[in-house]
């Protein structure tokens, strides 16, 4: 077991990488050409018992939103992940207690490049509030990753193909998601910028980001991401030809396992839209197609996903939003193994971790004197 000891802070707290590993559903069905799976992910009808727009309060578990819904009618009030970036998941222990009318088999792949054997399934009703979608497409794997990894009960996921029914205000803040059949996007908004939706991603909201002022690239507000400032596909950060920090072992994290190796980096400029421009922050490889823009952006702004008028509206808590545009990073990623030990698999190059000589496979039970959980 190792105990790591670090000088680098953040404020009073030390700088740990990343204590977890991210789950994002890159792409739901890969080689699956049914009509019966395409039929099922493009369902689902929006249901309202108010024309009032529903107002669900959350929690935050490290980077996760946490809402409570209900599916099927079942009298269980399930824990559900909010993921933009994702379509809707139910976790396979509490879909093997329920019946689906429609069950496809199908090969899913994550954010790692891994691919697995899962389900796709229509669920008859996903309830959040006073708003239900009924006939709404959703895979089913194993959550229990993220349940070690953050030591948290996760029923599911809810992604965009439900939201999509709805325009959806997530206040960071004051911790409250709004689900409204409004079409009106929120005057007040600084930044508007237009989205597309992707179906391999779950119908997830796909803006235009622009790298450095020379390279484009699709960005997916991603929820579910809690990474560096945003992930860059691989490929356009070896076109920048500078040198980044390497991460021996263990890179970006999905749901059905994790890159080997992978590389931070530091961009200069990242802009969105016609106005949103931020310098010099962090990011990390990914292997995906597109980057990924989670709550280390988001939680800045109050944040409107408008699915029924295709528009991204920011509206920034402060007159000039902050963002963190330094690594702070003792160099180490663990994840939890079924034991609930802190299991080192990630090491950064010239890190304060390699330094001290941990190795892959370490178990880590203290950074700086307190409970490596603490940094989840």
């Amino acid at each position: 077991m190792s105990t790591v000891e670090t000088g680098e802070k953040r404020g009073n707290q030390p700088a740990v990488l990343r204590a977890v590993i991210l789950f994002v559903i890159a792409s739901l069905f890969p080689g699956c050409s049914t009509l019966e799976a395409i039929r099922i992910v493009n369902g689902g009808t929006a249901f309202s018992t108010t024309a009032e727009p529903t107002d669900v309060p959350f929690s935050l578990h490290g980077h996760l939103i946490l809402i409570k819904a209900s599916v099927n009618d079942d009298p269980r009030e399930m824990v559900f992940m909010v993921d933009t970036g994702a379509l809707t998941v139910i976790n396979k222990t509490i879909a093997d207690t329920m019946a689906f009318t429609q069950d496809v088999a199908l090969t899913g792949k994550d954010s790692s490049g891994h691919t697995k054997e899962t389900r796709l399934v229509e669920i008859e009703s996903l309830k959040i509030g006073n708003k239900e979608v009924k006939k709404c497409a959703a895979s089913i794997f194993d959550l229990g990753l993220i349940e070690r990894a953050m030591g948290i009960r996760v029923d599911g996921i809810i992604g965009s193909n439900v939201l999509r029914f709805f325009n959806v205000t997530i206040d960071y803040k004051h911790k409250n998601i709004s689900l409204s059949q409004n079409k009106q996007s929120p005057e007040e908004g600084r930044h508007r910028i237009r989205f597309k939706q992707d179906m391999t991603v779950g119908f997830a909201p796909v803006v235009e980001a622009k790298i450095e002022d020379k390279y484009t690239v699709p960005a997916i507000i991603d929820t579910g991401y809690d990474g560096y400032f945003a992930a860059i596909p691989s490929p356009l950060l070896k076109k920048l030809q500078r040198p980044g920090r390497l991460v021996k072992g263990a890179g970006m994290g999905g749901a059905f396992g994790i890159a080997s190796g992978g590389e931070l980096q530091r961009l200069k400029s990242f802009a969105l839209g016609t106005d949103l421009r931020v310098a010099n922050v962090p990011v990390e490889a990914t292997k995906m197609d597109k980057a990924l823009l989670g709550k280390q952006f988001l939680d800045k702004f109050v944040v409107t996903i408008n699915y029924l008028t295709n528009e991204l509206t920011l509206s920034p808590y402060e007159e000039n939003p902050r963002f963190r545009s330094n690594i702070f990073s003792i160099g180490l990623r663990v994840m939890y193994d079924e034991e609930n030990r802190a299991k080192g698999i990630g090491i950064e190059q010239d890190s304060p971790a390699e330094k001290q000589g941990l190795k892959l496979g370490d178990e880590v039970v203290q950074v700086n004197g307190k409970p490596v959980r603490s940094y989840t």
